[in-house]
């Protein structure tokens, strides 16, 4: 069985995903390639020929000074691009934990279009905007049950932009009210 391959986690959130994949008898392995590098993306993609990629690059934003943010928005961004055209040309779907900065009063243009490039850049690609994982100053999402819904979205074949937060807390009432079935404790919508 090919692997699921994760890119850019947080080492909690890493230990996490590979939690709830080794749960789900997944095989899930760890990116540790520079991925604003092509040359070091396609090696990666060679020695892991992945069937899923999931970017959790985006959510180290949530943690960062605002003085660092522009300059890792851009590397993001980069790398984002770079992951979309890789999993295209590979047929890999790809994941990428965005930010619920995407929606309402703080709407940041940028990171929506850089949601849309990955989107059209990769059709199997998945954008899952989250809030901050439990233990965060933001309405918190349990990490195990958001890992728990990405996986089965991505097994569902799921696309586009979708919007998960903890079963009850809305997001943005600008949201989408189209659901999905819930999973767990993470409630699901498409946007």
């Amino acid at each position: 069985m090919k692997p699921i391959l994760v890119i850019g986690a947080r080492p909690t959130f890493a230990r996490v995903i590979t939690e709830v994949c080794a749960q789900r008898d997944l095989r899930c392995e760890l990116g540790g390639a520079d991925v604003t590098d092509p040359a070091a993306v396609g090696r990666m993609f060679e020695r892991h020929a992945p069937w899923l990629v999931i970017d959790a690059g985006w959510q180290v934003e949530l943690e960062c000074a605002e003085a660092d943010r522009d300059a890792l928005h851009l590397a993001q961004v980069a790398a984002g691009e770079l992951l979309a055209r890789e999993c295209a040309r590979r047929c890999a779907h790809l994941v990428s934990l965005s930010s619920v900065a995407a929606l309402g009063e703080t709407d940041d243009h940028a990171l929506v279009a850089a949601e849309q490039r990955v989107c059209s850049l990769c059709p199997a690609s998945l954008v899952a905007r989250v809030g901050a994982l439990f233990g965060a100053h933001r309405a918190p999402t349990f990490a195990p049950d958001l890992v728990h819904a990405v996986l089965d979205l991505a097994i569902d074949g799921a696309v586009g932009v979708w919007h998960l937060a903890t079963a009850g807390v809305t997001l943005s009432p600008l949201a989408d009210a189209r659901r999905a079935r819930p999973s767990s404790s993470v409630h699901l919508e498409h946007a």
